[in-house]
């Protein structure tokens, strides 16, 4: 028997098969899965790709796959009234009654702890945070996207980095190495240029989010603004967190797991650090993902043919390189 995971995101979507050992067949990956980027069709192109290509390698036809977990971006959020058409698209391309439409968030979950009881926080271009208990409530936080919040995330954090510039420029504050890092990032002769450098990439929520990466490296060299940037959005996260918590009634005694996704979490210390800071006054236990999200797609489709089986080894072989 064959199972498949499917992590759409953003900018790029995961396809992962295995088998009933844990074994990854076939694999490939192609571009975005966002309905608001690509429209419907360009959704269905994309899956209708992406099953044939995993199915082909492996040999086998779509009416084999056992089931099939596929994390959507946005659904159940933005994308809500588009949804009953979202799957019926995935009805045409998939055995019925063998695969499952979730949030991209419920397949990063999956993966970071391996379907168990825990806290999922993913900061990327966006933020937000899903969490399961033992009796398989579930609860979420933040995720509102960037013109209502995502704080703490890789766009929020650029935007945070265009603000620091601007101020440096005029005298509000005094200059750092973020000033000169943004000036040659730019090629800026003139300050003001930088206004007309966002109007030319229409203030995209992507290449905003890209910017992270200079706190990064201003953060590497020791910029003090850089690390408090880093520590106010380690401060964003973590209430993401407590309020997961708290909605799902996780008493003070209990050891919560709490993993994380998302190229935030690339700058590593800077943020991993203050995040374990202001989490020491309650039992969470911050850990390394086990999986990837499309390991956990596959995984979670697995557990949808098997809920009482044990795993273990499944997840182990799914972890070997």
């Amino acid at each position: 028997m064959f199972y498949l995971g499917v992590d759409g995101g953003g900018s790029k979507t995961a396809f992962l098969l295995i088998d009933e050992e844990g074994k990854r067949i076939s694999s490939v990956t192609l571009g975005s899965l966002d309905w608001f980027q690509i429209g419907p069709q360009g959704l269905e192109q994309t899956l209708r790709r992406g099953i044939d290509e995993v199915c082909r390698q492996a040999g086998i036809a779509g009416a084999e796959l056992a089931f099939a977990m596929l994390g959507i971006p946005c659904l159940g959020d933005e994308l809500v009234e588009e949804a009953p058409l979202v799957e019926e698209i995935a009805g045409r391309l998939l055995p019925p009654g063998r695969f499952r439409l979730v949030n991209d968030v419920e397949v990063g979950w999956a993966g970071s702890l391996a379907c168990r009881p825990g806290i999922h926080l993913v900061s990327g271009t966006g933020a937000i945070g899903y969490g399961v208990d033992a009796a398989g409530r579930t609860a979420r936080a933040s995720g509102w996207g960037h013109e209502l919040g995502d704080e703490g995330s890789a766009h929020w954090l650029g935007k945070l980095l265009l603000a620091t510039f601007t101020r440096e420029a005029d005298g509000r504050e005094r200059r750092s190495l973020i000033y000169g890092l943004v000036r040659n990032h730019f090629g800026l002769e003139d300050d003001f240029q930088l206004l007309k450098m966002m109007q030319q990439w229409q203030w995209n929520r992507e290449k905003i989010a890209g910017l992270a990466r200079l706190l990064h490296q201003a953060a590497e060299a020791g910029e003090p603004k850089a690390l408090r940037a880093f520590e106010r959005a380690a401060g964003e996260l973590s209430a993401i967190i407590r309020s997961i918590a708290d909605q799902l009634g996780f008493s003070r005694e209990t050891e919560i797991p709490v993993s994380y996704s998302g190229g935030v979490f690339r700058a590593g210390t800077y943020v991993l650090e203050p995040l374990r800071r202001l989490l020491r006054d309650r039992r969470y236990k911050l850990m390394t993902p086990i999986l990837e999200p499309v390991a956990g797609a596959a995984l979670y489709a697995y557990k949808q043919v098997h809920p009482e089986a044990d795993d273990r080894s499944l997840v182990q072989a799914l972890t070997m390189p």
